[in-house]
């Protein structure tokens, strides 16, 4: 069968539909491409506050450990500041006992001494024991 003119003849108002149809799709991916840029610099705005509060976090965490360890260093020194003033206290009591001939004082005065590092060595080890039972 042979074509007739009127089949080979382009319908016109197929043809506006279309290029009316790839118009719209043509602004249809230019629209999606806009919200995809859109999207693109709101994440880059994001990673960027990210970033900056990451900064600030970390740089809030190092000021906080480091005020942290001289509380520490502050706290060991101040124990031994009072370790060795009563330490010396006690030394120059025992001296002055001896030095006025109170040696009973002084022994009593050692003998309490002993008792209390014995009693100190011995709940150190009975915690150890306990801690390392646990």
């Amino acid at each position: 069968m042979l074509p007739t003119p009127k089949d080979t003849q382009l319908d016109t108002s197929d043809a506006d539909n279309k290029d009316k149809l790839l118009s719209k799709i043509l602004d249809n991916q230019t629209r999606e491409l806009a919200l995809k840029e859109k999207e693109i610099e709101a994440q880059n705005k994001h990673d960027k506050n990210a970033l900056e509060f990451a900064k600030v976090s970390l740089k809030a965490q190092s000021e906080d450990a480091s005020k942290n360890i001289k509380h520490h260093a502050n706290i060991i020194s101040m124990r031994y500041w009072f370790a060795g003033i009563v330490i010396t206290i006690i030394s120059i009591l025992i001296a002055y006992a001896l030095a006025t001939g109170n040696n009973a004082f002084a022994l009593e005065i050692i003998k309490a001494i002993a008792f209390l590092i014995a009693g100190a060595v011995g709940g150190y080890g009975y915690q150890s024991s306990k801690n390392n039972n646990s």
